[in-house]
């Protein structure tokens, strides 16, 4: 996969933007290669950000329209760029452009909620693949044939999967050892870090860097109360599978969370539907259904004591502040 810098190659990555994509994740992505070319001291890594949002490329001499590629453009990179929005489909000129461009040969790249896209695509099945933690839940509910990890980055079968946010950076350093090793060391000290996080670090929010320093058994309970939303355990089968009495259990929430195991739950199940309800466009009931919850009014009820909104009021809200924000 590394160039011969011998002869005059480049390395040509191609930046399909959401409409909502991550400012942060693009700008590190390109002050990385940045950084590599001037160690390189040649335009090793050349790029073109392209998008299909007409928000986008109004006003923005630097994105491309997408429907201005030519048909015969090949990339060695297709990188899909997305934010914490979830998209619900791709347009059918995306998805030949992306299936075209990895039959060729070009390597893919989903950063943030880019991993959906190729998820719709097909392409990620069977595969074990890196997410953020926020669309994870949703992602293994709607892609079951896919391994959702909680790593920052994952590469496999020339395609990776990027969480977002920092974990972009050391993606994009991953990229650049495979592709120009020679700039590696070099490019860390340019950089300011001894060593970038492998793709085996995971995020921040996984349970055992949350958690730190507690017990095992209540990592393990919050563990199991986390892989069991939509269909939740009785408290005593939590405590049975953690090693402990329910006695034992209640004691070790309420000491270090103020609150018992059942209420914890609870709030557990209630974080995971808001987050369906502002970020998908799933129906209230289906959330509620995905979530353990078998009455949609005794759901609404809990959502409205719990964020102080109903859920059909949160969804409105978050609406109402994006077209204020667009106009």
């Amino acid at each position: 996969m590394s160039l011969n810098l011998d002869k005059a190659q480049s390395y040509d990555l191609c930046f399909m933007l959401d409409a909502d994509y991550s400012e942060l994740s693009l700008v590190l992505m390109l002050e990385t290669l940045r950084q590599a070319n001037s160690f390189l001291s040649d335009m090793v890594y050349t790029y073109l950000l392209v998008s299909e949002s007409e928000d986008l490329i109004q006003g923005n001499t630097w994105i491309k329209a997408f429907s201005e590629l030519a048909d015969d453009t090949v990339f060695d990179m297709v990188i899909v760029l997305g934010g914490h929005k979830i998209p619900q489909s791709i347009s059918s000129n995306l998805a030949t452009f992306i299936g075209q461009q990895h039959r060729r040969g070009a390597c893919l790249a989903g950063i943030e909620s880019g991993v959906y896209w190729l998820s719709i695509l097909g392409l990620l099945d069977k595969k074990t693949v890196s997410c953020h933690a926020n669309h994870k839940a949703d992602l293994s509910d709607s892609y079951p044939s896919v391994a959702f990890n909680s790593n920052i980055f994952s590469f496999n079968d020339n395609i990776y999967t990027c969480a977002g946010g920092m974990a972009t950076a050391d993606m994009a350093l991953d990229l650049i050892d495979r592709i120009t090793p020679v700039a590696s060391e070099g490019l860390y000290s340019k950089l300011v870090i001894k060593q970038p996080r492998s793709a085996s670090s995971l995020q921040k929010n996984h349970i055992y860097n949350r958690f730190a320093g507690l017990a095992k058994s209540l990592i393990d309970a919050v563990e199991l109360m986390e892989s069991n939303l939509d269909e939740p355990l009785e408290i005593p089968e939590i405590a049975y599978h953690s090693g402990v009495s329910t006695r034992q259990l209640e004691r070790l929430f309420q000491k270090n969370f103020s609150n018992s195991p059942k209420k914890f739950y609870l709030q557990l199940r209630l974080k995971r539907a808001r987050n369906k309800i502002l970020n998908t466009s799933h129906s209230i009931f289906d959330v509620a259904m995905s979530c353990g919850f078998v009455a949609p009014t005794h759901f609404s009820k809990c959502y409205k004591d719990f964020f102080g909104i109903s859920p059909r009021q949160d969804r409105l809200s978050i609406y109402g502040l994006q077209k204020s924000m667009m106009g």
